[in-house]
């Protein structure tokens, strides 16, 4: 499926095999992400909020209230249990099946620019900005998924982290930051 944000207040939803229209949900959402099962999409919403819908019968779920900050990312756990939110230097980690807040992971001065999960969804890792004296220090930290604690970071000086990637087995995590430089890093779950 691909889903299509419009200014006139609605998500259309594509079935990418036929073209056909699947469902259109209302609202003007900015990020959206489908659950890795496909069955589920979650959207944000011009109140600060994440709205969770069913694609198959366009049922409304629930509502997750995230921060005043607003929100500027949010991912799917790869086993489609969690969701995690990006508001400001706060990542919050909720469970999908009753929107509850299961964790506020802290760590930034600034700003957290990116997130992602394990494969086996039990890791997260963040990049982000904190200020040191007069200086920015971009960083990695990863963080257990149960019980919301840091478990390694790492930092990558002077150059803002612009993506990042776990291997397929879960042990290695890739950094992509400004000029063109990739760094991996040995997980120690």
């Amino acid at each position: 499926n691909l889903a299509i944000s419009g200014y006139n207040g609605s998500i259309k939803i594509w079935n990418t095999s036929d073209y056909s229209l699947v469902r259109e949900l209302p609202s003007s959402s900015k990020r959206v992400v489908f659950s890795p099962d496909g069955a589920l999409i979650a959207l944000d919403g011009p109140d600060n909020t994440i709205r969770l819908w069913q694609i198959r019968d366009g049922k409304f779920l629930s509502t997750f209230k995230i921060s005043a900050d607003g929100i500027s990312n949010l991912i799917f756990s790869p086993d489609g249990q969690q969701i995690a939110t990006v508001s400001g230097t706060l990542v919050k980690l909720w469970r999908v099946s009753d929107s509850t807040l299961l964790h506020e992971l802290k760590g930034y001065s600034e700003a957290v620019r990116n997130i992602a999960f394990s494969p086996d969804s039990k890791l997260l890792a963040t990049s982000g900005v904190d200020e040191l004296g007069a200086a920015l220090n971009f960083n990695v930290r990863v963080w257990n998924t149960a019980d919301g604690k840091e478990i390694s970071s790492g930092k990558n000086s002077r150059s803002l982290i612009r993506s990042l990637a776990f291997s397929p087995d879960g042990t290695m995590l890739a950094t992509g930051s400004s000029y063109e430089v990739v760094r991996l890093w040995r997980v120690n779950a």
